[in-house]
C-alpha cells in the first residue's frame, strides 16, 4: 500500500496545533482577567465586614459602660434586662443599624457579673455580598467590665 498525500498530513497538524495553542493562550488571558476582579471583590467585602465588627463592638462597649455606671452594683438578670433595653436604642422602624446585631438578644442569658466582674461572650456572624461576590465571617469576642463591689461611701462607712 502506498501511503497517501504526506504534506495534508502535516498541514492538519499544524492547523491543529495553531488552534490548541490559541485557544489554551484565550483560557489563560480569561482566568486571568477574571480572577483579579474576584480577588479584589473579596477583600472589599471583607472590609465591610470588618468595619460592621468594629461597630458591634463599640455599641456593645458602650451600652455595657452605661449601664454599669448607672448601677454598679446590677445583678445578672438586672443587666440582661437593661441591656436588652439599651439595645433597641439602635433601631430603626425594627431594624437594626447594622442589621447583624439581631443576634446579640439571644445571647444576653450568657452575661454574668462575678467577683466584680462583668463578662459578656458573644458569638456573631457577619455576611456580605457585593457584585456576586458574598463572604461570611463569624468571631467570637468577650466584653469585660470591672463592676466596683463597693462604693466609696460604703468603704468609709465600714471604716468608722
Amino acid at each position: 500500500m502506498k501511503p497517501k498525500n504526506k504534506k495534508a498530513g502535516l498541514l492538519s497538524i499544524v492547523i491543529l496545533t495553531f488552534l490548541t495553542l490559541t485557544l489554551v493562550t484565550a483560557t489563560l488571558i480569561t482566568f486571568n482577567v477574571r480572577g483579579k476582579k474576584t480577588v479584589e471583590m473579596t477583600i472589599a467585602n471583607i472590609e465591610i465586614l470588618y468595619a460592621k465588627e468594629e461597630l458591634i463592638n463599640f455599641y456593645t462597649d458602650t451600652i455595657i459602660e452605661t449601664i454599669t455606671k448607672e448601677n454598679p452594683r446590677i445583678t445578672s438578670e438586672e443587666f440582661q434586662q437593661k441591656f436588652k433595653e439599651n439595645l433597641k436604642l439602635y433601631e430603626t422602624n425594627g431594624q437594626y443599624t447594622i442589621n447583624e446585631m439581631n443576634q446579640i438578644p439571644d445571647q444576653t442569658t450568657k452575661i454574668r457579673i462575678e467577683d466584680g466582674k462583668l463578662t459578656f461572650p458573644i458569638t456573631i456572624t457577619l455576611t456580605g455580598q457585593e457584585n456576586g461576590v458574598y463572604a461570611t465571617y463569624t468571631y467570637t469576642k468577650t466584653f469585660q467590665q470591672e463592676i466596683p463591689t463597693q462604693t466609696p461611701q460604703e468603704t468609709q462607712v465600714e471604716n468608722i
